[in-house]
């Protein structure tokens, strides 16, 4: 089966309504938040990890929604090409997720003296999105148009 739709394929290809889309984003992005806020939380005050940027309120939460947003356009703009969007969508998050990594092979000079539990806890909390995220887009009702309809 081919991952991709294509334009004989119109017809059966599913198509995902945009209210709908736009309110799994939106709920995505803040279960997102809620989860990187109890990381940050529990690893600054349990663990000790040392408060500071990228580790304060503002970049974690910025951090949360500004990719939620993205997922949320990757997956409407997916959908509409693929028969199988879930499993598109999914290799797409994955191949984005490893390259949110690359900053911490090579760190950015802000981060070049952190301690490795910064790293540690920022790629923790860049998994944890990238579950969130794609778990609740990935359960968007999908709709298939019939004959008369446009996808």
């Amino acid at each position: 089966m081919p991952l991709l739709a294509t334009a004989t394929d119109a017809k059966s290809a599913p198509n995902v309504g945009v209210y709908r889309l736009a309110t799994y984003g939106l709920f995505a992005a803040i279960v997102a938040m809620v989860v990187n806020s109890a990381i940050l939380v529990v690893t600054i005050e349990a663990l000790g990890v040392p408060a500071g940027f990228p580790l304060s309120w503002g970049p974690v939460l910025a951090s949360s929604v500004v990719p939620a947003v993205g997922a949320t356009v990757v997956y409407a703009t997916v959908a509409r090409v693929s028969r199988r969007p879930n499993r598109a969508f999914a290799l797409v998050a994955t191949l984005v997720l490893g390259l949110s990594f690359v900053p911490f092979v090579s760190p950015p000079p802000e981060l070049s003296g952190a301690p490795q539990s910064v790293f540690v806890t920022l790629g923790a909390m860049h998994v944890a999105a990238a579950v969130a995220i794609v778990g609740l887009l990935s359960r968007v009702p999908q709709r298939t148009a019939s004959a008369g309809e446009s996808p």
